[in-house]
């Protein structure tokens, strides 16, 4: 997961985790574990195609070189000419394009690596959160509890 981090570092053992998992931690797990995979699109409303996730690794990888008059070439002479003209200075180019397009591709795997860090991060602490306000719930139970029992 997150710098090595292994799913009891993320998900606190709790004594009703010890004896069984409930569905809550059974579903937190297979979240953490979606987190894992990179690149899946999940179902649902996490995972729905306009995730800035999702279109941020569609758009991650930069093509330095588009089919031109691919899989069919134009129709016409005129076309036909400007097809293979732009395929030429394509390749006459090639030496001064492709070193451009990997620098692109390279920045743009930091920042989606950095992304998907933050979502796994952000998921993290939502976790964390619903596990603290669970805790604050019971203990505001227990002091609801013990205060009804000192009431005469």
């Amino acid at each position: 997961m997150l710098h090595g981090a292994t799913m009891p570092d993320i998900l606190p053992e709790t004594s009703q985790q010890k004896s069984a998992p409930s569905d809550t931690q059974r579903v937190l797990a297979e979240l953490a574990a979606l987190l894992d995979q990179g690149g899946t699109v999940l179902d649902g409303p996490l995972g729905d195609q306009s995730s800035p996730l999702v279109k941020l690794q569609s758009l991650q990888w930069v093509n330095p070189h588009l089919p031109i008059g691919w899989p069919v070439m134009p129709k016409g002479l005129l076309p036909k000419a400007a097809a293979y003209a732009k395929k030429i200075v394509r390749v006459a180019l090639r030496w001064y394009i492709n070193p451009l397009v990997d620098q692109q591709n390279d920045y743009n795997e930091a920042v989606a690596a950095s992304f998907r860090t933050l979502c796994q991060e952000i998921a993290r602490l939502e976790i964390k959160i619903f596990e603290l306000e669970a805790k604050l719930e019971q203990a505001e139970e227990a002091a609801r509890a013990a205060r009804n029992a000192d009431a005469p």
